[in-house]
């Protein structure tokens, strides 16, 4: 490089949930025949945010298998509910339900499925779902092969 005047401009990216706090020794220097310039970026870490996944069925606490995915800024995967993503750092967060919760029930949807958490922040994302139950019984008589004679279902 040429002998002269530079100037480091910072635009973006660095640790995740960090921020640029200076350029030492500066962030303008000069350069001298035969020289070199270094330059530091410091970072300081910002607060940490909690991030937590629960389910509810009929809008009661529900524990168990389940996966889904939760995205920015990093992606993280989850096989069971509730868990807690502690030390997380600032950022856009959203919960993507893929499958599993509770025999007999239906997905409904994810509560909160997309927030920013500042410096600090603590997000409950709810996966929600609801009871369909068991199928009825088919009414009527049934056969007994063995004795070949019609059972009546008991009420």
């Amino acid at each position: 490089m040429p002998t002269g005047s530079y100037t480091l401009n910072y635009n973006s990216d660095g640790p995740t949930g960090a921020v640029l706090t200076g350029i030492s020794p500066s962030p303008n220097q000069t350069l001298r025949a035969s020289g070199a310039i270094t330059c530091t970026l410091n970072f300081t870490s910002q607060q940490k945010v909690t991030v937590k996944v629960n389910a509810t069925i009929k809008g009661d606490p529900w524990k168990g298998d389940q996966n889904y995915v939760v995205y920015r800024p990093y992606v993280e995967s989850g096989s069971r509910v509730p868990r807690s993503f502690d030390n997380s750092p600032s950022g856009g967060y959203s919960v993507e339900y893929n499958n599993g919760g509770q025999p007999q029930s239906r997905f409904l949807r994810v509560v909160s499925s997309s927030i920013y958490l500042p410096p600090g922040g603590r997000i409950n994302f709810k996966n929600e779902f609801e009871f369909i139950g068991l199928p009825d019984p088919m009414p009527g008589p049934l056969n007994d092969p063995e004795n070949e004679k019609e059972i009546m279902p008991s009420n």
